[in-house]
């Protein structure tokens, strides 16, 4: 049986209508097949796949758009999770410098907004990337995610992960100073329980960074594959279809105020090996949307957006 979203989790509306068809995000599968298997030097084991062409939602499924919202949720034959996928070590350890180049970019863009030492976390942590990186600004990160094989390779580089939900996290109320979900936060089945409990974990003015694909440009770029192929969003492989309006206004009504937006791209495409030419193409198409100075969040446009906010009480409404 069909995993059908019974309400809208930003409005709580019924009103979902089909925007893209089964037959289409299939079509769009297998483009993206192609395009990666055209990209490789060889036959791929199941391993080098991950994250290419095989995602927790990635397969058959239908896309829902709220009529009253306008937020998109995907439908699909089964529930999926990534807890027990599992990563092959040799090839994590290979592609990890890819991640942490961008991520280590990433934190610097950050620097600004956050004290000086100060308590983070992140959810979703995967491959630790952030973490290392966070730890080379002197921050003290902490790492939650509920994979197993991902977890055990962060830990395994001496970065401190737990594989708990942030709803479960043991941590003090009010002793954070960042929360930071770069990866998983259109994977949510319940993003407003997330949403109160990193309020919840938070310092006064404390901030809270949240990054998703961007569905404004997945519909506005459906005739240009390529640029979808180079940032994953091919058969939209994710839950969840945030706009950037939407973003930081369904943040906002759970106690943020948005401050700062970044157009953005996928963090890397991990192929075991990037060839000259293809690290070229992948340059060009991505080129608009390279990590760039910060944007009101409404004027976002790039293939994955990433927005910025501080925490906010009723007391600094008043």
């Amino acid at each position: 049986m069909d995993v059908i979203p019974s309400a809208c989790p930003n409005c709580g509306s019924c009103d979902l209508i089909q925007n893209r068809a089964e037959r289409d995000i299939e079509n769009e599968i297998a483009f993206r097949s192609q395009f990666v298997k055209r990209r490789l030097d060889h036959k791929p084991d199941p391993a080098e796949l991950m994250d290419l062409t095989s995602f927790m939602h990635g397969g058959p499924g239908c896309l829902l758009t709220c009529e009253t919202c306008g937020l998109t949720v995907r439908r699909e034959p089964q529930q999926a999770t990534y807890a027990t996928d599992i990563y092959d070590h040799d090839l994590l350890t290979h592609l990890y410098p890819r991640y942490l180049n961008p991520f280590r970019e990433k934190a610097r863009q950050c620097e600004s907004y956050l004290p000086a030492h100060a308590d983070v976390i992140e959810v979703g942590s995967h491959l630790g990337a952030f973490l290392q990186a966070a730890g080379e600004q002197n921050w003290n990160a902490t790492g939650l995610d509920i994979g197993e094989s991902s977890s055990a390779f962060a830990r395994h580089r001496g970065l401190c992960v737990k594989r708990k939900e942030i709803t479960d996290a043991p941590f003090p109320k009010h002793s954070m100073d960042a929360i930071f979900i770069w990866n998983c936060f259109e994977q949510l089945e319940n993003p407003a329980a997330t949403l109160r409990a990193a309020h919840g974990l938070l310092k006064r003015h404390g901030v809270l960074v949240v990054r998703t694909p961007n569905f404004e440009f997945y519909e506005a770029q459906r005739s240009r594959r390529r640029a979808l192929a180079y940032n994953n969003l091919l058969g939209f492989p994710y839950l969840m279809g945030y706009t950037p309006a939407l973003l930081a206004s369904f943040v906002r009504r759970h106690g943020f105020h948005p401050v700062a937006g970044f157009d953005s791209t996928v963090v890397t495409m991990p192929f075991p090996d990037v060839s000259s030419r293809n690290q070229t193409d992948f340059e060009q198409v991505n080129a608009p949307y390279q990590y760039s100075r910060p944007k009101a969040p409404g004027a976002l446009q790039g293939p994955w957006i990433e927005i910025l906010y501080r925490r906010r009480d009723q007391a600094d409404v008043l």
